[in-house]
């Protein structure tokens, strides 16, 4: 316990009581996450337990399973450096230490309006519990004979332990809760009667039943809903069995690990789209591996074979293209005999194997962990090629460790295919952080050709990078050209693509539904197709939204200069070339920087236009190709060109001189 209790000190002392507090932005509950934590640093527990109250009544399971990643944790100020405050961990500290010690919930007074609350898992309880803190007078009506619904049949007890919820629902039900069990609403219970009974009825019955995909083969014995294997409605013995779960979420990973958990000698995940679209808890995937779960993505099953029994499952491979109905492409048809008939046993299968590829497993190594290790290894005098084979990776890979390695203070050379090192490190190449301390965190997010009132245009992922910056604290936003998508004369098809014609009818639909955030500033400039309204309709599309929206400011045509605020000595130049092609790598950028005069250089240079992501050191300039907003036009698809989507968050560290001494970025 005290181990546990000097780790939640450590990580508590992680939080910096953001101002802006993105962590309880993030947060559904809206849980005053600074102000607990704060109270954990001081060693006030209970009061700790207190704030969490205002918000929960079950802080000790919510710090379990709550997706933390992508809500309070997945908003913290500190996610930018890869170091987020632990906060469900912490929270879960709090809430074990209030079932241990029997912190009591608040009680506010009491009332006479009597409320039937149907249903006890966590929305049923968690209304029953705040009802009844509040003096309402509560009967929970359960049709099982026990009480927790979800928390109890829908978690595995590997992330929940049973006997916690027990001890948290005595907890709830302290508050003076009455509890009736064993009747089925509709079947024993009459929800006319109980609203004659009651001033209120909540329904909190679940979902209770599973959503299949509808393909053939979904009625044959071995396949089963998530749902059915959740509450025990089929009962499996998973014991020396093979499993394939098809799915990427949460639940999908659960009952893949309850299966390996309890006997199966092999599970699988199919998964119709790739890793990054996964719903599923980025630490629950890595657990999942490590336990041995095999997974198979951009493949989707579209029939199960078998007569009587599971016999076999057809797939087909998928890209991430969709079709007009959002639906993944598949690109050929192909047999996966996962499922394997041997004689009568339709649950035994092969390891997965696919025809059209080959998966090869390539050791990570981590230099900063494991530097000393490898340099020994390379002190010998062997060859690159003996080496890469001792350490298992390929020559090249060795260079690029090599060349790390130097970075990092050795000094070591290739001579004839031969590693030479030097007795001792060279401290001249010794690299020296900065005083983070003593520079100025300045934050921004880089967005371009977002091009919208196009078909393609990505309003939802546009929304969401501006919460991302909201959440993170950042109040400037730089948009590199292309915000609409313009009005192409010379171009016939284009106007089939759009869904606003015209000047005009664009204008107002970025005045209304570009994203709007309070405290955030957009700075752009214009792009060839934002222009095109000035060329076919003498309409200056950038002055025209500067006038609609005060929150965004007009730099320039095809380029500008952005002098934030803060006291840089250099400025931050804005680009669109325009011409050749968009949807790939160019040039461009650094013949632009090779015509700028010396000492006229900016430190940043960003660029839009191309649908690329790219970061290049050119020059003494850093450059950045930045990714688009938009899904793939039907230029782009039919000259087989790719796009990038996504947004730049830029931090750049300035010392007090006004110079920037390191940049981080993530995209």
């Amino acid at each position: 316990m005290e181990k546990e209790k000097l780790e939640i000190k450590i990580a508590s002392s992680k939080c910096e009581t953001c101002v802006t507090k993105p962590c309880q932005i993030g947060c559904p509950l809206n849980i005053d996450i600074p102000g607990f934590i704060g109270n954990v640093k001081k060693n006030n527990y209970e009061e700790a337990f207190k704030i969490l109250c205002k918000s929960t009544v079950m802080p000790a399971v919510c710090g379990k399973i709550c997706p933390i990643d992508k809500q309070c944790q997945g908003s913290c100020a500190k996610k930018v450096s890869y170091d987020p405050v632990e906060i469900g961990k912490i929270e879960s500290y709090v809430g074990d230490l209030a079932v241990k010690n029997g912190w009591k919930l608040p009680r506010k007074g009491k009332k006479r309006e009597k409320v039937a609350v149907i249903g006890s898992g966590p929305s049923g309880l968690t209304c029953a519990g705040f009802l009844a803190e509040n003096g309402y007078q509560v009967t929970i009506y359960e049709k099982h004979e026990y009480l927790g619904g979800l928390l109890y049949h829908g978690i595995p007890k590997f992330r929940l332990d049973k006997e916690l919820v027990s001890k948290v629902i005595k907890q709830i039900l302290e508050l003076g809760i009455e509890v009736k069990t064993n009747g089925s609403l509709g079947k024993d219970i009459s929800l006319k009667k109980l609203e004659k009974e009651y001033d209120a009825v909540f329904l909190g019955l679940g979902a209770n039943v599973s959503k299949m995909m509808g393909i053939s083969g979904e009625e044959l014995n071995g396949v089963y809903g998530a749902n059915e294997l959740l509450e025990n409605l089929v009962r499996v013995d998973y014991t020396s069995k093979r499993v394939v779960v098809i799915g990427g979420g949460g639940v999908s990973i659960d009952i893949a690990r309850t299966a390996i958990k309890e006997g199966a000698s092999e599970v699988g995940i199919i998964y119709r789209s790739s890793r990054n679209e996964m719903s599923a808890e980025m630490d629950d995937i890595k657990s999942a591996k490590k336990e041995g779960i095999n997974f198979l993505f951009q493949t989707n099953v579209i029939k199960i074979l078998g007569k009587d029994k599971v016999g076999g499952i057809e797939c087909i491979k998928t890209t991430l293209d969709k079709d007009k109905k959002g639906n993944l492409k598949g690109t050929s048809q192909m047999y996966i005999p996962y499922y394997k008939t041997i004689k009568d046993d339709y649950r035994t299968f092969k390891k997965l194997e696919l025809l059209d590829h080959t998966t090869i497993s390539v050791p990570e190594i981590n230099v900063k962990d494991d530097k000393d290790k490898i340099f020994d290894m390379l002190k010998n005098g062997q060859s690159l090629d003996e080496i890469a084979k001792k350490v298992g990776i390929s020559s090249l890979k060795l260079g690029g460790v090599i060349e790390q390695l130097n970075t990092r203070g050795y000094n070591i050379i290739i001579v004839d295919n031969k590693v030479v090192v030097k007795k001792s490190k060279n401290k001249n190449n010794k690299f020296i952080k900065p005083n983070m301390s003593e520079l100025k965190k300045i934050r921004q997010l880089w967005i371009s050709d977002t091009h919208l009132c196009n078909e393609a245009q990505q309003l939802n992922l546009l929304n969401k990078v501006y919460k991302e910056a909201y959440d993170r604290g950042i109040d400037t936003v730089l948009h590199f050209g292309d915000v609409l998508d313009g009005d192409y004369h010379n171009r016939p098809e284009h106007q089939y693509a759009l869904f606003r014609l015209g000047a005009s009818r664009q204008l107002d639909y970025i005045t209304n539904y570009y994203p709007k955030v309070e405290g955030i500033d957009t700075y752009f400039i214009t792009g060839t197709h934002d222009q095109t309204h000035c060329k076919n309709g003498g309409v200056f599309m950038g002055k025209a939204i500067e006038e609609k929206r005060p929150d965004m400011h007009f730099l320039g045509d095809d380029k500008g200069i952005f002098n934030p605020k803060e006291s840089i000595k250099t400025s931050e130049e804005m680009f669109h070339p325009g011409g050749g092609c968009s949807s790939s790598l160019s040039y461009k950028m650094q013949k632009y920087i090779d015509k700028m005069e010396p000492g006229t250089k900016p430190n940043i240079i960003g660029s839009g236009h191309f649908h690329q992501s790219h970061m290049m050191a050119y020059r003494n300039v850093i450059a950045f190709l930045i990714p688009c907003l938009t899904a793939k036009t039907n230029f782009a698809i039919r000259q087989g060109l790719e796009n990038t989507m996504g947004a730049y968050f830029i931090d750049m560290y300035v010392n007090k001189d006004g110079d920037i001494e390191m940049i981080e970025f993530e995209e």
